[in-house]
């Protein structure tokens, strides 16, 4: 027997409180990325990507068209799936493409950093053993996995939809 039955208003909370933090730290880290691309504070459309933060952890063997690809796209994927998790609408969807991103960050940071089972000369630049990616991750594939839970607009949606299709004698 589950400690926690799945339709318990304790779980949905718990799915609701993971949804939101992953929701709005990407929201913002988006916005903040889309901003300077937006305004050209750093320079023009692609800045994120031309950043020295960005090129820094580009991993060589990566074609420059994917590199940049992923690179011009990256802010604006941030925004719109962590607004669409704030809002719990296309959770499913929008957490299971986030997990991919932040599997491609999780990647890139171990390549970079050389950061792999054995290894003896740990890099003093390296941002710890545990990357808040590794966190983040997590919570996107439990996303991807529960919904968007109970208190979303996925769940009202649905709600609605099954109420006119028993209306309708279905």
């Amino acid at each position: 027997m589950p400690l926690v039955p799945t339709t318990s208003p304790l779980l949905s909370l718990a799915v609701l409180l993971n949804r939101l933090s992953l929701g709005v730290y990407l929201g913002f880290a988006g916005a903040m990325k889309v901003k300077g691309e937006v305004s050209g504070f750093p320079g023009t459309l692609g800045s994120f990507y031309r950043s020295p933060s960005y090129q820094g952890l580009k991993p060589g063997w990566l074609p420059e068209v994917a590199a940049g690809i992923h690179g011009y796209a990256l802010p604006w994927v941030e925004l719109i799936l962590g607004i669409l998790l704030v809002l719990g609408l296309l959770g499913r969807i929008s957490a299971a493409v986030i997990s991919l991103v932040l599997l491609s960050v999780l990647i890139a940071m171990l390549v970079h950093f050389k950061l792999f089972l054995g290894q003896v000369n740990y890099p003093e630049n390296a941002p710890g053993l545990f990357h808040p990616a590794v966190i983040m991750f997590t919570l996107a594939v439990m996303l991807t996995v529960t919904g968007s839970g109970r208190f979303s607009l996925d769940a009202l949606l649905h709600r609605r939809r099954r109420r006119l299709y028993v209306e309708k004698g279905g």
